[in-house]
């Protein structure tokens, strides 16, 4: 298929993979095969992570002999990536609005007025005795202030779910829901990132962002494989190519692998890449989630011969026909359920030798 390309969301360049840092690079590369289309690895080097060490981490991904067709870094697209948000300025979806914001000392906490909901207990702000908020990192109240920010107003006249599995759908309209009527785009506090508008520096949202990357791509459908725990980081993403509207782009979430048997997760890392890599395809879930290792798909593979295994890697139960014309959130679900199904590879593993 030469106008649908597959790629991870863009990563955290670690330096140190465990086994599930894997597992959505292996689910890309695969699925690339799997529907004969052109492969991305896509890489977050801005914000947090822009002092990460990405060179190290394409070489921890290399070891496991994972191969795309391109590699981008967020980093190196940045000025493109910003034009992408004054575009939808001058498309008047993005918009400059005087606005009360919660913020901290530190800037960790800036948060609308009316996004704030008292029983809010989390990661970035908590409620003292006195009820006002106090930022988790600094420890400092926050201090409410009318400014100049740039949003998207009535999100939910833009927002479109395209993802599966198909019950995220619903999760991720639930999600808009809960957001204010409208959404900052940019920040009080400096995020390293601007923007000139209207004689006017814009500290940009670094998410929103890098969350432009579908952009990069010449390829009309984009499939992004990510966690089913990277919620509003889809939403995101979702948000924005939305609001540009000119491509066809499908938010995979598999499911988030667990396991309470740390010696079987540590004797799976032993195996080779190739068994590595079916393993994970063999585990991939869009059932629930949250799932678990399968320790008999791990058995069959480590006693599996190399014929085998050269045979599975090429998928021998998927069947489907791909329509690229008509790829679908519902159409990407089946065809990873089947082309990725243990039990149909295994059984069609000697048919049509």
């Amino acid at each position: 298929m030469n106008n649908t390309v597959v790629t991870t969301l863009p990563l955290k360049p670690r330096e140190t993979l465990k086994d599930f840092h894997y597992i959505v690079p292996v689910l890309v590369e695969q699925t690339g095969k799997l529907l004969n289309c052109k492969t991305n690895l896509m890489i977050n080097n801005i914000g947090h992570y822009e002092k990460l060490d990405v060179e190290k981490f394409k070489q921890n991904l290399s070891q496991r002999d994972l191969n795309f067709d391109s590699v981008k870094i967020d980093k190196e697209h940045l000025d493109f990536l910003v034009d992408c948000i004054k575009k939808l300025i001058d498309e008047k979806k993005i918009v400059e609005k005087t606005v009360e914001v919660y913020q901290c000392e530190c800037g960790t906490v800036n948060i609308l007025k009316e996004g704030v909901r008292g029983f809010d207990k989390g990661d970035l702000y908590s409620f003292d005795q006195d009820g006002d908020m106090v930022c988790s990192l600094c420890k400092t109240k926050a201090k409410l202030y009318k400014t100049k920010l740039l949003v998207i107003e009535n999100i939910e006249q833009y927002f479109n779910a395209n993802v599966c599995p198909l019950y995220m759908q619903k999760m991720m309209q639930d999600f808009v829901k809960q957001r204010s009527s409208y959404l900052l785009l940019s920040k009080k506090r400096q995020t390293g990132v601007t923007l000139e508008y209207n004689g006017q520096t814009y500290n940009l949202d670094i998410d929103f962002v890098w969350a432009n990357f579908p952009q990069l791509f010449e390829e009309q459908n984009v499939i992004i494989f990510t966690a089913s725990d990277l919620l509003y980081e889809s939403f995101i993403v979702n948000l924005m190519n939305n609001l540009h509207n000119n491509k066809n782009v499908i938010i995979v979430h598999q499911a988030k692998i667990s396991s309470s048997n740390k010696q079987f997760e540590n004797e799976f890392n032993k195996l080779d890449n190739d068994k590595f890599k079916l393993n994970i395809a063999f585990n991939s879930n869009l059932k629930t989630y949250t799932t678990k290792w399968n320790e008999v798909i791990y058995n069959y593979l480590l006693n599996a011969s190399q014929t085998d295994i050269k045979k599975l890697m090429q998928y021998p139960g998927y069947k489907n026909k791909f329509d690229e014309q008509e790829i679908t959130p519902k159409s990407i679900e089946c065809n990873i359920k089947y082309g990725f199904n243990f039990q149909f590879n295994k059984n069609n593993l000697n048919k049509n030798n």
